[in-house]
């Protein structure tokens, strides 16, 4: 390792990608369980040296954003996906096997990926009180749309519309969301919060044109819109959590909102609370967080520059993230949670940092989702991918 300020006396945004990318590609081994060394969040779930959260498959999803996709992480599927088809994992988007299967379909495992979607659609829980992206109905809902819409397999929309109206369903009837399954959930934003919900809607709406998911989208949103308030600080708005914090944050904070508000605009040719974007996008101006990864941390603010048209937005948060970054001219590490380790995985390390980098640059509120091309197929046109 050399001096922090000889690493970054310039900031320089292709630079910094390019080591990031050395980074994650000299530590992937094909020979472990986990493709990756994650966070300590890893060991703590069934999937999570595999899943998208915390394993190897959100290291996949990076490498595959950033053209890095090589032999070694396709030698890893291929020793790893009789046990990741066939074993008895959950089935969530972020922490189980639909977001896998999404993954899996985008690097060129089809059939697999079918027949894992197909056991999916066939023990899901309609009924299941986890309503969120990251591990329930809708992150499942939303690989099912994915799915169908990659295959025209009709028994996947089927499905995806039946979670959908039990969705609905609840959306209506309840004051407020039941925390998901992580024990990090707090019922608010993307993913554990209504705004999820509201961007599994409007994708089954792109897929189907059918408005009664845009109306169900609109209206799930508004839920976590009603959470929002001003910080006294800057005026920037930021969801309002039950110990009255102030989160600003992408997994549950208005960063997330806006990127749903923002793929609404864009699929419905709309301008959906701009007044409340522009607000949003004052939090630019935060001037450090606690941790650098994208969910909870510094790095996830790079999504701000999705709905802002302001050019300063990365090249800001790259020069508050080299606070946090180590490394060399070659290589740059990302610290994990409270740092107690390098971290390569999207909820806190170098995966998520690549995939906010990505999203950031292209402007493409969608592209940390896998097989976004299949789902967002408007954003082409939008010249945002």
């Amino acid at each position: 390792m050399i001096g922090h300020g000889d690493v970054f006396k310039n900031i320089n945004s292709d630079s910094i990608k390019k080591r990031l990318i050395n980074t994650l590609l000299s530590n992937l081994d094909d020979n472990r369980q986990s493709l990756i060394n994650g966070d300590i969040r890893q060991y703590e779930t069934d999937c999570g040296l595999y899943n998208l959260q915390n394993g190897g498959f959100g290291a996949v999803l990076a490498l595959l954003r950033t053209n890095s996709y090589n032999d070694v992480a396709k030698k890893w599927i291929d020793n790893q996906i009789d046990l990741i088809v066939n074993g008895d994992y959950n089935i969530g988007y972020m922490s189980g096997k639909s977001g896998i299967a999404c993954t899996l379909y985008e690097a060129g495992y089809i059939n697999e990926a079918v027949a894992m979607m197909v056991q999916i659609s066939k023990v899901y829980d309609i009924n299941d009180s986890d309503l969120t992206i990251r591990s329930g109905l809708a992150g499942i809902g939303l690989a099912l749309v994915s799915m169908y819409q990659a295959t025209l397999r009709f028994d996947f929309l089927k499905e995806a519309k039946k979670i959908a109206q039990a969705l609905i369903s609840k959306v209506n009837t309840l004051d407020k969301l039941e925390n998901g399954k992580d024990w990090q959930s707090i019922n608010l934003g993307l993913l554990d919060g209504y705004s999820g919900i509201s961007l599994f809607l409007i994708v089954l709406y792109n897929a189907t044109s059918d408005y009664q998911y845009l109306e169900a989208s609109q209206n799930a949103l508004k839920k976590d819109m009603d959470s929002l308030q001003a910080s006294e600080q800057d005026g920037s708005l930021q969801l309002l959590d039950e110990r009255s914090r102030l989160m600003p944050y992408f997994s549950n904070g208005s960063i997330g909102v806006g990127i749903v508000i923002k793929a609404i605009n864009v699929l419905t040719n709309s301008n959906y609370y701009e007044d409340e974007l522009v607000l949003i996008a004052k939090l630019k101006n935060t001037k450090l967080t606690v941790e650098p990864g994208a969910f909870e941390g510094l790095s996830g603010f790079m999504f701000i520059n999705c709905f802002s048209d302001d050019d300063d937005v990365i090249y800001e948060t790259l020069k508050k993230l080299t606070l946090f970054l180590i490394g060399n001219e070659k290589n740059l590490f990302v610290p994990g949670r409270m740092f107690y380790k390098f971290s390569s995985d999207l909820h806190t390390g170098t995966a998520g940092v690549l995939l906010a980098f990505e999203s950031a640059q292209s402007r493409n509120p969608l592209l940390w989702l896998p097989m976004y091309r299949n789902i967002v197929s408007k954003f082409a046109s939008q010249e945002v991918v």
